[in-house]
């Protein structure tokens, strides 16, 4: 419970008093007379002049006196009186303090914090009874900050005086107040915030709860409009490492729906302009080659996408990249030949963008065929597995590998796979076996297999150093155990050397045919 109490000034109560004042306009004096005659000047009720004594005042005139100061009780005609004249003054002297003017009313829920009707320090109170609590509102007065969407206030009322009801005024900016003249006490209000029909800048909300007796509460709020910006979808990132042409794809929005103008840069030129760019629509920046190829190799670049609306609102998406050299580019794509049997052939171009000098590896398998070789560019080259080297690979599965670099960047490598399924198997003398002259006759003896289905040939030569040797079949000499007599008698090398090739042609064979080891003799 709260108690209330009157605040007065304090009121000064003053009382007069008779008082001498010397005064240098009377000197001392002497006067002689009859006691009759000084007996006479008496006042009424004065004392007579046998009980004078010294310093008893003698009231001569009405604003004089005489204070004796020496006195002869005689019983002579006449009195002696000696003492000093005065003049009488009256003066105001202090008495007491009282209630004075009315300052303010104070309230405490202490009811002896003042007293009843008196004075405390410098003022004085008297009790009025019991005090009115104005409403109170939560919260407190303060900036919401700023807003660019709807939102919403809450608040509490409340009022500790029992039977009080209490109305709300609720006034925004010079708007028509919104009154509610009976809130409802102890729970949350809310006030919806329409911010699109505001103005840009700042605003202010006032709250104001008023009891039935008169006392009122205020909360003030602020709060300042302020303007979307346009949207870019994505994020700022780093686009890596780029020597070809390329295309960032981003979108516009405006939550406010104003028109939205788009300015691509990249390292700060303009490349493009969009007025009233298409929102909630894919838009394309696109980096051509010819820009790519005019940016300095290993330097840092920057794509710049700026969004600016009509309210000046703007938005910025960033991209960075870095340039790196263009490697070498080979002709053609990467492939698988299938099955292949007859040898290998490839033909490709290199070609550099920059007109770097190109160097070239070929790789079978893991076997270099040429290693950082320099090449024209755009000449056709060929390469070529074939004969001996061809059969040479084993069956299955096997990659040609051409490797490309300008030396300035990573090779670039096309791959060509191709699987050997040998329709034959040949093996032949790894060098002739010389002799002295033509040989005439040649006993030979393989360890060999032939499976079903396929189809097995023994040729032999006696004239194996010759580029083009004639050979001849001893296939079924050879089968039955006996000895081959040569009918071959010329030779363009300059000598004599027996070799020997066999061939087992597969066909329509399913099991694996082989070709071990062989021996012989000759004469």
């Amino acid at each position: 419970m709260m108690y209330k109490w009157g605040k007065y000034d304090l009121k000064g109560n003053y009382r007069t008093k008779q008082v001498l004042a010397d005064t240098s306009n009377y000197a001392n004096t002497t006067t002689s007379n009859s006691k009759e005659e000084i007996a006479s000047l008496f006042p009424s009720g004065s004392k007579k002049w046998g009980d004078l004594t010294s310093g008893d005042i003698i009231n001569f005139h009405r604003n004089e006196v005489f204070v004796v100061s020496g006195i002869n009780h005689t019983t002579a005609s006449n009195i002696t009186l000696s003492g000093s004249w005065y003049k009488l003054e009256y003066k105001s002297e202090f008495s007491h303090w009282s209630r004075g003017s009315k300052i303010d009313t104070v309230k405490s829920e202490n009811r002896n914090a003042y007293p009843n009707d008196g004075q405390s320090g410098n003022c004085w109170y008297t009790y009025e009874g019991i005090a009115n609590e104005a409403p109170t509102i939560s919260g407190a007065d303060g900036f919401l900050g700023n807003k660019s969407s709807n939102f919403r206030l809450d608040y509490i009322v409340t009022d500790n005086d029992l039977n009080d009801v209490v109305r709300v005024e609720i006034q925004e900016d010079k708007r028509e107040p919104k009154v509610i003249n009976e809130i409802k006490l102890g729970v949350k209000n809310y006030l919806d915030i329409n911010v699109e029909s505001y103005e840009l800048g700042d605003h202010t909300i006032t709250i104001k709860a008023i009891d039935s007796q008169g006392a009122s509460a205020t909360r003030t709020y602020r709060w300042t409009k302020i303007n979307n910006a346009p949207l870019i979808s994505g994020s700022d990132k780093d686009l890596g490492e780029k020597n070809t042409a390329f295309t960032v794809t981003y979108q516009v929005s405006d939550v406010d729906n104003d028109i939205v103008n788009v300015v691509e840069k990249v390292n700060g030129k303009v490349l493009r302009n969009l007025n009233n760019a298409s929102k909630n629509t894919d838009l394309y920046l696109n980096i051509t080659q010819e820009k790519i190829l005019a940016f300095e190799i290993g330097k840092i670049n920057t794509i710049e996408i700026e969004a600016t609306d009509t309210k000046g609102g703007v938005s910025y998406r960033r991209y960075t990249f870095k340039k790196t050299n263009l490697p070498p580019m080979i002709s053609g794509n990467d492939r698988d030949l299938g099955i292949v049997d007859k040898g290998l052939s490839y033909s490709y171009s290199v070609t550099d963008t920059e007109d770097d000098d190109i160097y070239v590896d070929v790789i079978i398998d893991e076997t270099y065929i040429q290693k950082e070789v320099k090449v024209e560019a755009g000449k056709t080259y060929k390469v070529e597995i074939k004969d001996l080297d061809f059969l040479k690979l084993k069956p299955g599965k096997h990659t040609l590998k051409i490797l490309a670099t300008d030396k300035k960047s990573e090779k670039v490598v096309r791959l060509i796979n191709f699987t050997r399924d040998p329709k034959r198997l040949v093996v032949m003398s790894a060098k002739p076996i010389e002799t002295d002259a033509a040989a005439k006759k040649f006993y030979f003896n393989p360890v060999w297999r032939v499976a079903v289905g396929a189809e097995g040939k023994i040729e032999i030569c006696n004239n194996g150093f010759d580029a083009n040797p004639t050979w001849e079949d001893a296939t079924s000499t050879v089968k039955v155990g006996k000895t081959f007599n040569f009918t071959n008698q010329t030779k363009k090398a300059n000598k004599w050397g027996i070799a020997v090739k066999m061939t087992i042609n597969k066909n329509n064979a399913t099991a694996i045919s082989y070709i071990a080891t062989a021996g012989g003799a000759f004469e």
